[in-house]
This record gives C-alpha cells, sequence and structure tokens, in this order.
C-alpha cells in the first residue's frame, strides 16, 4: 500500500483532460480564458513577439505540408535541432499536429549523440536552426536523413529551405485522427549522466495530464500580464512542458532565451518585466552576485529551481535577499512527479507533494516499503504522468516496470512529516553500508564548509570489493594545492561525518564536470 504519510497536492479540478492530443487540447481549448492574439511568446535577443493564433495557424500550415508532401503520418518521426527560438516552437506543435514523434535534439548534444538519437529513432525529417547549417548535412548523411528531408528554422540558408516556405500553399488539409491518447506525441533522449541514453516515449495523454494538473497548481498565482523566462532548453522535457503550461494553457508571455549568458539573463528578467522563472541552482546562486545588485527583480514573484537540488544556504540567502519562496518539484526526463505550490510553505524546503493521481511508494533497500518519515528509499510511481517505456527497448523496460505497473526511477527519496518529498540523488551514485545511504551531497555539504573549499563532488569508489567515499574537490582562487592541504581537509571533514559516510580518499581537480542544466558528471570521476 501506498506510504501512509505522502500528502498530495491539493488542487481544483483540472478541466479539458479528454481532448484526443496535445495540439487540440492546446488550439481547440474551449477553456481558454484569453484572447487568441495575445502575445504568448518572446524572443529576447530581437524582441520578435508571437501570438497565440501565429503558433495555431503556422503549426497547422507546417503539419499539413508534412502530411501533404511527404505523407508523414502517425509514428513516424520529426527531429527537431533548435536553441530556444520562436520558431522551433511553432514547428514542434507541427509535428503534434501531423500524430507523428517530435524528436526534440538537445543544442548541446555532440554530432556523435545527435547521430545516434536520429538513427535510433529511424528520423524521416529534420528541421534545424540556421545555426546548424554546416551540420545538418552531416547528420543526414551519417543518420541516413535524406538531405531534402531537412528545413531550416531561426534564419535562412543556402542549403536547405526554411520551414516557412516549405509550408506556403499546401491548401486544406483534414487534420490526421490520432487513434489513442496513448500514442506517443515525443521522444526525449536522457541525458547519459548515469548510463547510456536511451529515448523516452511521452505520450499525448501523459503531456496533457499534466498541463492540466500543473496549470491548476499555478493557475491560481499566475498573471496573465506576466512574464515567465525559459532559460531552460526548450528541447527538454520540463521545457516543453513549462511553454504548454504557461504559455498556451495559463496564458503567461514567455520570454525566451536562444543563448543564456548571466547577464543577458539578468537584464531579460528587468526589461521584459519577468514574474516566474525557472532556474538551474547555479543561476539562482548567481542572483547573489554583484553584478545582479543593480537589476530591478521587482516583478519577480516566482523562482522554481530545476534540474537539480539547490543547497540550502544559497536558497536562504535568495530568498531574503529577494522577498520570495523558491519552489522545487521533481521530475525526469521520464515525468513530472512532485511539486510544490506558494502555499504549501511547510514543504518549501522540500521537492513538495505528489501530484493529484499518481501513486508512489519508497522501497527501501531491504524490499520493504518505507512506513516512518526520514527512510530512504528508491522511488516508485505510476499513473498518468509516467512515460509509456523506453524506444525500442524492452530488455530495459522489463527491469524498470514492475508488473502491477510502478516505475522505479532509480532515485533516493524520503518523506518527512508533513508528506512532503525530499530527492537525494541517483541510487547508483550513493553508497549502502551498514544498513544506510551515503548519500553524496550530504557529505559535499561538509565538505563545503572548509574554509578553503569553492566547490566539492563525492563519487563511490570500490576498495577491497567494497564501496567507498571519495572526494574530489576545488579550492577557492589563490590556495595552494598541496599534500599538506588535502590531509588537513580530510581531517576535518572526517571529523564531521559519521563512521560509514566518512572519506576513504581525497583529490584536487580543477572543475567539477557538470551539464548545461548543472548536473554533476559523477560517473567521469570514477
Amino acid at each position: 500500500m501506498p506510504i501512509p504519510q505522502l500528502r498530495q497536492l491539493n488542487t481544483s479540478p483540472a478541466a479539458y483532460c479528454d481532448a484526443p492530443d496535445i495540439w487540440t487540447q492546446v488550439f481547440e481549448n474551449p477553456h481558454r480564458s484569453f484572447d487568441e492574439d495575445k502575445v504568448v511568446l518572446v524572443q529576447s535577443e530581437t524582441s520578435e513577439t508571437v501570438t497565440y493564433s501565429q503558433v495555431r495557424d503556422g503549426s497547422r500550415a507546417f503539419g499539413a505540408a508534412l502530411v501533404k508532401k511527404f505523407g508523414i503520418k502517425q509514428d513516424d518521426v520529426v527531429a527537431v535541432l533548435s536553441p530556444n527560438h520562436t520558431d522551433a516552437i511553432i514547428v514542434a506543435f507541427g509535428i503534434a499536429w501531423t500524430g507523428a514523434l517530435m524528436n526534440l535534439l538537445s543544442p548541446v548534444a555532440t554530432k556523435e549523440a545527435l547521430v545516434y538519437h536520429l538513427k535510433d529513432s529511424s528520423t524521416k525529417v529534420l528541421v534545424v536552426h540556421a545555426y546548424f547549417e554546416g551540420l545538418a548535412t552531416t547528420l543526414a548523411d551519417e543518420a541516413g536523413v535524406g538531405r531534402e528531408n531537412i528545413f531550416i528554422l531561426g534564419g535562412e540558408s543556402k542549403s536547405f529551405p526554411s520551414w516557412k516556405d516549405f509550408s506556403k500553399g499546401v491548401g486544406s488539409v483534414p487534420k490526421p485522427l490520432i487513434s489513442s491518447r496513448d500514442n506517443v506525441a515525443m521522444l526525449n533522449y536522457t541525458s547519459g549522466t548515469t548510463s547510456a541514453p536511451k529515448g523516452v516515449m511521452t505520450t499525448h495523454a501523459n503531456i496533457m495530464f499534466l498541463v492540466s494538473q500543473l496549470g491548476a497548481i499555478d493557475g491560481p498565482q499566475v498573471k496573465l500580464n506576466g512574464s515567465l523566462l525559459l532559460v531552460v532548453p526548450w528541447s527538454h522535457y520540463y521545457g516543453f512542458l513549462v511553454l504548454t503550461v504557461y504559455s498556451f494553457h495559463l496564458g503567461i508571455k514567455t520570454v525566451l532565451l536562444q543563448k543564456p549568458d548571466f547577464i543577458t539573463i539578468l537584464h531579460s528578467i528587468a526589461d521584459y518585466k519577468v514574474t516566474n522563472a525557472p532556474l538551474v541552482p547555479a543561476l539562482i546562486a548567481g542572483l547573489l552576485h554583484p553584478a545582479a545588485r543593480s537589476i530591478d527583480f521587482s516583478a519577480l514573484t516566482d523562482i522554481f529551481v530545476t534540474a537539480a537540488n539547490l543547497k540550502m544556504p544559497i536558497r536562504t540567502a535568495v530568498e531574503a535577499q529577494l522577498g520570495l519562496k523558491i519552489r522545487s518539484g521533481y521530475g525526469m526526463t521520464e515525468g513530472v512527479f512532485i511539486y510544490s505550490s506558494s502555499i504549501d510553505y511547510e514543504t518549501m524546503d522540500t521537492s513538495g507533494l505528489l501530484i493529484p493521481g499518481l501513486t508512489a511508494k519508497i522501497v527501501l533497500e531491504t524490499g520493504e516499503e518505507a512506513r516512518a518519515p526520514g527512510q530512504v528509499g528508491e522511488f516508485w510511481i505510476k499513473g498518468p504522468a509516467v512515460f509509456k517505456g523506453y524506444f525500442n527497448r524492452p530488455d530495459i523496460n522489463e527491469k524498470v516496470f514492475t508488473k502491477d505497473g510502478f516505475f522505479k526511477t532509480g532515485d533516493l527519496t524520503s518523506v518527512d512529516v508533513n508528506g512532503a518529498v525530499s530527492v537525494h540523488g541517483r541510487r547508483i551514485e550513493a553508497i549502502y553500508r551498514e544498513g544506510n545511504w551515503v548519500i553524496p551531497q550530504e557529505v559535499e555539504e561538509v565538505i563545503d564548509t572548509h574554509p578553503s573549499m569553492k566547490e566539492s563532488v563525492m563519487v563511490p569508489v570500490v576498495v577491497d570489493g567494497e564501496k567507498l567515499p571519495k572526494a574530489f574537490v576545488v579550492v577557492n582562487e589563490g590556495i595552494e594545492q598541496t599534500a599538506e592541504l588535502l590531509e588537513e581537509i580530510l581531517m576535518f571533514v572526517n571529523a564531521k561525518l559519521s563512521a560509514i559516510q566518512q572519506l576513504h580518499a581525497i583529490a584536487y581537480i580543477e572543475t567539477v564536470p557538470k551539464s548545461l542544466a548543472g548536473k554533476i558528471h559523477r560517473t567521469r570521476l570514477v
């Protein structure tokens, strides 16, 4: 049975969950509360604006061209490679209109990774931002996508036609019927920080459920005249979900940043009077930087931390400086499961509460369910937010899904006395010793209290068949990296750690390897 203490968010009933597909839900929504000429997208670099009706009409035209000219149909795959750009959003919804799968590629992925994603998914059509024009030919040749099936967005090209030209003169094409809400709408490949990348199959029903539920949670605190800053990649599952929830469900203007450097982000918050900002931990920490002191944050009412855990000292300092509460959530490419609302103040220091309509349990290493607050185990989840499975990987699907439908996330979590969930990191990155978990972030927080410390990372190393903690440390500028300092840090830290947490070894590194989203690549240090 579910954990008795795990509490769900209290939301009003979600509307229009019965649409046949996401395009219909977004653009034929009888409950829409804003005008169709409402500006929903802004390109920060150019100040170009796009209205709700322009996204609707442009996506319908592009989808009709895919159907009429290329015969694109349900279960075909069309890929998009672009930074955060208004054209990319229209193209993606055009793919959704056809019932084909959106293969949303990461603009920071390596060429090898992109080729793998295209080949693995059998992509038929590729739409790339003009910035990637030179790469497009290589990708097409190596992945088996015909050059005549490549289109450009976000600029002009001498080699390939634009998606806008491709969409012209198609005439009337009826919208294809999608046979089931459980059909796959989107493919996103996992980041591969702890294992090989896998294609995550997200269905129309998955997205519609979360749009409805998160819209119900956030709706009361969102103002129609507000602005949301989209710094996280739109092509990531969470980025696309943010767009569908805010721009097209709640009607808030979303400001897209194509190349989000820190100073540009700060000025965009001020210039566009941003009210809502989903940010990764590094950017939230940056709000404490002296460069941020002259920025007008008066419109900002909501910060939502994404991608990784935010360390408590940073959270506390930013909240005090800006006079707001930072919200959290928990999800992965495979779905969003835990969320926090601004009215649930007693859960603000956690990842939040279970989204209504989902069932979860925390499974201890012994195989038993957690029954008391604070017990750490793997988070298992089932319900309409959970993805359909990994593309063409029945072997992995069999391992990660239980017979009764629970998805084993691989993440360690616990629940507190308020019924809120805290996420402690990946199970594969932690160490199970003497019946307890050694959590890297908890060890790192102790290491970081040493006065010479800039940043640290803990990884498991195998010594005589046993996993033990090892730390890699980045010291502050101007501090000499000596063996004596390492010994001092080791003694300082181990005096504060429990017996099972104590470091076996410690070493210097110049920087902690991270993804652009702020996730630590621990496997690169093992």
